[in-house]
């Protein structure tokens, strides 16, 4: 379950707020938010992780680190 950062850091943002193209940093990881990519009924691609240039999905509701 991810929750509210409780300090009020201004490079910690839910990952739904992030415009596309925006960058950030979840578990160790570089990712560049995408526009939504509906694939199925719940599967949605939501961001591309730079290592590898593939497009995944993170929990719209989880916090990430802005770079």
């Amino acid at each position: 379950m991810t929750s509210i950062p409780k300090e009020n850091d201004p490079n910690k943002k839910m990952l739904h707020t992030l415009a596309p193209g925006e960058q950030f940093m979840h578990n160790g990881e570089k990712y560049t938010r995408i526009a939504d990519e509906r694939l199925s009924c719940c599967k949605v691609n939501n961001c591309i992780k730079l290592s590898d240039n593939s497009k995944t999905m993170i929990v719209p509701a989880t916090n990430v680190e802005v770079v």
